[in-house]
């Protein structure tokens, strides 16, 4: 007995009862069953009496799986009120069954004929790399496709993974033979590969190119304050503010005592925003920096004129309530 596979069922449904799908696909994994949604909650949301049902279809006519609906309304900006509601349910497909539809009390919504298990391959055309000409900087993709793809059902999505745990959805869209997926901002390392979902419009499957290494993004630092430039005046106290970003692990928080604030070489203080009390007259250069894997830094120059006026440090001590 094989693994079982599910069709992934989702789409739009408006008050006229008119359903679209949208990214229907096929999965041997459901990491959560959708709930079906019912009679009271469609009234509550203004859906509509009757439930939402997903039903498998032998050729003979028989009904072999049947699910309810998961309906969601959804928040759209569409002149004249009105409103559409999303549909999600995983129906089992079984061996015999041939047609889809999504079906209200007696009416049936949409159907579609259920297709073969569809096939794709991919082939890492050109690795990402770093570089200066956006041109060349890009990754190129080469797929095919079986049975060919039905570009008004069909859809293709493309994931980049790094590392142990790192991913992110570089595209989404039709079929198409060649995919260029631009390299800003994508994280490196040992361990790259893209992953790509193909699916069919009913059923999906998916490959993934070949691992591959390439250098590691290194984190942006950016220095708020003070900025370029700057002139303080000397006694007055500095303000110093900045924050970095690090790619590599863009989910994780930001240690704090990772920012170090250096002036004229001499670490002064830690985190992304400190003060310094006093700095002496002259030119001074202030750095921040981030040490993470891999190290950036970001530095001013801040010049501090002498005062023309006593600053507060200087002012004699005084009693302001005091009655003389």
């Amino acid at each position: 007995m094989g693994v079982p596979e599910y069709l992934a069922i989702r789409g739009r449904l408006d008050r006229a009862g008119r359903f679209a799908p949208r990214h229907c696909t096929s999965t041997t994994y459901v990491r959560e069953w959708p709930h079906g949604t019912s009679t009271s909650e469609l009234e509550r949301i203004a859906a509509g009496p009757d439930p939402v049902v997903v039903e498998t279809v032998g050729d003979d006519g028989e009904v072999l799986q049947r699910e309810i609906a998961e309906v969601r309304a959804e928040a759209v900006c569409e002149p004249g009120g009105s409103r559409t509601f999303r549909v999600r349910a995983y129906v089992g497909l079984h061996e015999r069954a041939s047609e889809v539809r999504v079906r209200r009390d007696d009416r049936v919504l949409w159907e579609q004929w259920i297709p073969g298990a569809p096939t794709v391959e991919v082939r890492l055309e050109r690795a990402p790399r770093r570089g200066s000409v956006r041109s060349t900087r890009s990754a190129v993709l080469a797929l095919a496709y079986s049975p060919p793809a039905d570009e008004a059902l069909a859809s293709v999505t493309v994931v980049y993974r790094w590392g142990e745990r790192g991913f992110r959805t570089v595209h989404v869209g039709p079929p198409q033979s060649i995919i260029e997926i631009p390299a800003d901002g994508l994280a490196g390392g040992p361990g790259c590969r893209f992953l790509v979902t193909y699916s069919s419009g009913v059923r999906g499957c998916s490959a993934a190119t070949d691992v591959f290494e390439w250098e590691p993004m290194p984190p942006q630092v950016t220095l708020v304050r003070p900025a370029p430039g700057e002139r303080v005046v000397a006694g007055v106290p500095v303000v110093l503010e900045g924050f970095a970003e690090d790619p590599q692990h863009a989910a994780a928080p930001l240690e704090p005592q990772r920012l170090v604030w250096m002036i004229d070489d001499q670490v002064v203080a830690t985190g992304p925003l400190t003060s310094v009390d006093t700095l002496a007259s002259g030119h001074h250069d202030v750095t921040l920096v981030y040490r993470g894997d891999l190290e950036a830094e970001a530095s001013v120059p801040v010049w501090v004129r002498k005062p023309e006026v006593p600053t507060a440090d200087r002012w004699p001590d005084w009693d302001p309530i005091e009655l003389r």
